[in-house]
């Protein structure tokens, strides 16, 4: 009886050990392939998330609500533009903007979501205004805001980037997902400079009442330029001098 006691514990023994190193041989196995992964991707596949990009279809405008035409800011605008201008019911690729851009050419851009709405519409009726809707390009960050740009008919990227964390919210809250917006500019504006284009891009509340180029061909050839947004050196000069008490 005490031989058969210890010949089961023994074969128990044995059980335990092969299933213990086909655990570490899994483990090991497992590690070796997430080695080539980057840390982001990593984490998306221990979440069981995929990294592609997803491109929700933008929804149809609701047959419910006013047509574009009657938008309180397409009224605004001169009844000339209204007549003549290029409206886009789809939204735009990158190659749409390299057909209407020539080589050499500016391509007019800004990036939003439907946290910015309001602005965004502002800075295309503005644009509008100059007559560079062609050369224009609103990067939307969510499905939701390429939805609402392709009802409003205005030139849209459908920009949606499933890495962005909370793009339905004011970005800077969150360093994240503000430091991934920072990245995907830059690699956005990558495409066009790599076709020989050049981009003049600007913040979704800037307002654009004159065409910048005039002033700034003349400039390119500097080595280095600079701006600041100082608008009266006395009142700044006292907001400095303010902040350097407040800290003695």
């Amino acid at each position: 009886m005490s031989a058969l006691r210890s010949v089961l514990l023994l074969v128990l023994l044995a059980v335990l050990l092969s299933l213990l190193s086909m655990v570490r041989e899994r483990a090991v196995f497992s590690t070796s392939e997430a080695r080539g992964l980057s840390p982001t991707l990593l984490l998306l596949q221990q979440q069981g998330r995929s990294a592609e990009p997803t491109r929700a279809k933008p929804a149809a405008p609701d047959p419910a609500s006013p047509p574009p035409e009657d938008s309180t800011w397409r009224r605004a605008l001169p009844p000339d533009v209204r007549r003549s201008a290029r409206w886009f019911d789809a939204p735009r690729t990158v190659d749409d903007i390299l057909a209407d851009v020539p080589v050499g050419g500016m391509v007019w851009l800004t990036l939003a979501n439907s946290a910015f709405k309001n602005l965004a519409i502002n800075w295309a009726a503005h644009i509008y205004k100059l007559r560079k809707e062609r050369s224009a390009l609103i990067a939307a960050l969510d499905a939701p805001f390429v939805a609402t740009l392709v009802a409003e008919r205005l030139p849209c990227l459908d920009f949606v980037q499933p890495l962005l964390l909370r793009a339905s919210h004011d970005l800077r809250s969150n360093v994240t997902g503000f430091r991934r917006f920072g990245a995907s500019k830059a690699s956005l504006v990558l495409r066009f400079l790599s076709r020989d284009r050049e981009v003049l891009i600007s913040d979704v509340d800037v307002v654009w009442i004159s065409d910048p180029l005039p002033l700034l061909r003349p400039l390119l050839g500097a080595d280095v330029m600079s701006s600041t947004d100082c608008t009266s050196i006395t009142a700044d000069e006292v907001h400095c001098r303010s902040s350097i008490d407040m800290h003695k």
